[in-house]
């Protein structure tokens, strides 16, 4: 989960990093901030799915790989 959540968050710093690069806000300090907290909302949406969608894949590898212990000890 740690390592799900610190992906989300250096996507969250380098993609508005480079909104801010590319020329989406202007090119001061000021624009950066504006480029990060635009983004506000839309990183909790991230983090939330990134938590909902680890939670799964870890569910389902967890019950595929007890089944697989299953079938190999008999």
């Amino acid at each position: 989960m740690g390592g799900a959540l610190t992906g989300a968050i250096l996507f969250y710093l380098i993609t508005n990093f480079g909104v801010w690069i590319l020329g989406g806000y202007d090119f001061t300090f000021d624009g950066l901030i504006t480029s990060y907290t635009m983004a506000i909302p839309f990183f909790g949406y991230t983090v939330l799915s990134t938590i909902i969608f680890s939670f799964i894949i870890e569910l389902v590898y967890k019950i595929v790989s007890l089944k697989k212990n299953k079938v190999f000890k008999y």
